[in-house]
């Protein structure tokens, strides 16, 4: 692995308020990055790894060893420690550019606070909470790496990417124009369409729009999505797969009106998805949120006639 990726991502993460102020090993170091940014497995890196790529950049032993300011995000220091009868450890501290190490960390004793971070190590990451690099090589890099593993069978392909009926497309059919309704036919259902891996969409832009995760390209990310959403039209409870933070509500509590508004902005936000899926960069985002309003009017459903509002809720999403 190139120790270029290794570098950038670590320090990335290292900007992130959650790892910093503790020192913690390369190990540690190494599974938050790999766990909160839902790297694939083909870019994921140990924490040997991580000790390695820091020793070849001379340039950032250099800063760790003199002022500690890396850029104008971060600073970051390392230490090392050999318990008794073990293996050296290394181990790194970020804080936020012109902080150090206080306290029990910065005394001779700072070996004793090495903290192993296991409430983040243990933390579910879900598509809301998982993190996204800034950097346009970064995520450049890690959609290769999806396209790449796609092409030589590494990655297991998502169940929904059939080249049938999509469980997503739910949310366009009558039964989810109306909820009451149990048919699973209609003449407003979308036809999947299989898209190829255009430019398009190895792009930042759409990368960025749609917001990949993990080992998912921006397509597949797209068709989850419209899983996820179809899926709050089914049954009593199925709109509560789109709420972040769920476990503490009481669904009970909920009003009704709420869960209706849930379903309808789910609908419009599936369809908005497909018509992407099929016609973009031919259209535009906005164009796909205009089509999906008026497909939705057609079920007379009137929640928007706004394009914006609907590229508000997506963003929201």
């Amino acid at each position: 692995m190139d120790n270029r990726f290794v570098i950038d991502s670590f320090l990335e993460a290292c900007r992130n308020a959650e790892f910093q102020g503790k020192w913690m090993t390369a190990t540690t170091w190494a599974e938050l990055v790999s766990l909160h940014y839902n790297l694939v497995p083909e870019l994921s890196y140990d924490g040997n790894k991580l000790v390695q790529a820091i020793g070849h950049s001379k340039w950032l032993v250099s800063i760790i060893e003199t002022t500690g300011i890396v850029n104008e995000h971060i600073s970051l220091y390392r230490n090392k420690y050999r318990p008794k009868g073990g293996k050296q450890i290394h181990c790194l501290y970020a804080v936020p550019r012109g902080d150090k190490p206080m306290g029990i960390d910065a005394s001779p004793k700072w070996f004793t606070n090495i903290n192993n971070a296991s409430d983040l190590r243990s933390k579910k990451i879900t598509r809301s909470t998982t993190l996204n690099f800034n950097s346009n090589s970064i995520t450049e890099t890690i959609e290769l790496a999806k396209v790449e593993g796609s092409a030589t069978g590494k990655q297991k392909r998502p169940q929904n990417q059939g080249y049938t009926i999509e469980p997503g497309l739910k949310a366009a059919t009558a039964s989810h124009c109306n909820p009451a309704s149990t048919s699973e036919e209609s003449s407003l259902a979308i036809a999947p369409t299989v898209c190829s891996h255009s430019s398009y969409w190895l792009s930042p832009e759409a990368m960025h729009l749609f917001k990949p995760i993990g080992q998912e390209t921006t397509l597949e990310a797209i068709n989850n999505q419209i899983v996820l959403l179809g899926n709050a039209n089914d049954g009593e409870t199925g709109y509560l797969e789109v709420i972040a933070d769920v476990t503490t509500l009481n669904y009970k509590d909920i009003p009704t009106y709420q869960v209706f508004r849930i379903r309808q902005r789910c609908m419009y936000l599936a369809l908005a998805l497909q018509y992407a899926k099929e016609n973009m960069n031919g259209w535009t985002w906005k164009m796909c949120c205009e089509k999906a309003i008026e497909m939705v009017k057609i079920c007379g459903r009137r929640a928007t006639s706004c394009a914006l509002t609907v590229m508000e809720w997506y963003r929201k999403f």
